[in-house]
């Protein structure tokens, strides 16, 4: 594409860096900074089957924790509320049936029922330890186990997320998108049927801060993402109907089959620069839970055959994350 269209190709991989750039402006109002006083006591927990301690618990230094591929959750909704945003914010933007802002929502619907393989791996994690409810969801119906960790010192402390090497030193045009740190996330929860009122729910998690004494912290940072989410996806909308544009220009000048490949291979990469985003937003429907996570990407996992036979896919966390009780 770059020896028939060069100044579009250029066009087009500016817009993609430019889109990362702003998932990452998302991801960094996520992420939690030990170094503030106000976060550098929290405890998290994560909850498990009693059958996958010792790995956690070993103290064979090159044991690790597990994080499993977004596929496995047991959330069937995960993932799925940013793509409802995604929706609204292209509803009659559309265009032609086989344009990129089609074919990225259409791969999103597909991603939703699993056909699509997905380079996500995560773990989870959530300040809210030894309740009932979260016993039941995670802790295997009661009969599982559940690790406390100290946040600060179990967690990287990075404070931004790197555009360093988001391409391989290989090729101008290849992504690397694996990492080796590890930052610890706070969920975003957004009500499932007003997705499109950012600025009313801002404002009411600001209000919540400002009445709550024990979580004044925890819904700060709500409204901070929620106003971070509102930004990025004003962005989100103008870079693909940009790159949209550009690749139409670049079409014409391929054969059908060349189009098709590298449109796919073109909304590929925009799913992984926007699943930056995707797994940090839930429905409010968990705001109870007080979810946490660590998101890894990855080309090269393992995998092991669960109780009923079927191949799931996990990465080790590269690090030892060590627990209190």
């Amino acid at each position: 594409i770059g020896d028939v269209y060069p100044e579009k190709l250029r066009a087009v991989m500016t817009n993609l860096i430019i889109l990362h750039s702003r998932a990452c402006e998302f991801m960094d109002s996520a992420i939690i900074d030990f170094t503030d006083p106000q976060w550098r006591d929290l405890k998290v927990g994560h909850y498990t089957r009693l059958e996958v301690l010792p790995r956690l618990i070993n103290k064979d230094p090159d044991s690790r924790m597990r994080i499993q591929n977004v596929h496995h959750l047991n959330d069937p909704l995960e993932g799925v509320l940013f793509a409802d945003i995604l929706k609204k914010m292209f509803e009659g933007k559309i265009g032609r049936p086989d344009s990129i802002i089609a074919e990225i929502l259409a791969l999103y619907g597909s991603q939703q029922s699993g056909t699509v393989r997905n380079s996500v791996y995560m773990g989870s994690f959530t300040s809210r330890m030894d309740q009932l409810n979260m016993w039941t969801r995670y802790g295997d119906g009661g009969k599982g186990c559940s690790l406390q960790f100290d946040a600060a010192n179990s967690f990287d402390k990075r404070a931004k997320n790197s555009m360093e090497e988001l391409f391989t030193a290989e090729s101008d045009y290849s992504y690397k998108m694996e990492d080796t740190k590890y930052p610890l996330y706070m969920v975003l929860y957004l009500p499932r049927r007003d997705t499109e009122k950012l600025g009313e729910i801002e404002k009411y998690a600001r209000d919540r801060a400002s009445t709550s004494k024990q979580e004044r912290a925890w819904w700060e940072k709500q409204a901070d993402m929620t106003a971070k989410l509102m930004e990025l996806m004003g962005h989100v909308t103008y870079i693909i109907k940009r790159i949209n544009t550009d690749f139409d220009e670049i079409g014409k000048r391929l054969d059908e089959g060349s189009r098709k490949k590298a449109g796919n291979e073109l909304c590929n990469i925009i799913i992984m620069i926007l699943d930056l985003v995707r797994f940090l937003i839930k429905s409010d429907y968990y705001r109870d839970e007080r979810e946490y996570r660590i998101i890894q990407y990855s080309s090269d996992p393992e995998y092991y055959c669960s109780e009923d036979g079927i191949p799931k896919l996990y990465i080790n966390v590269e690090k030892k994350l060590i627990y209190e009780k």
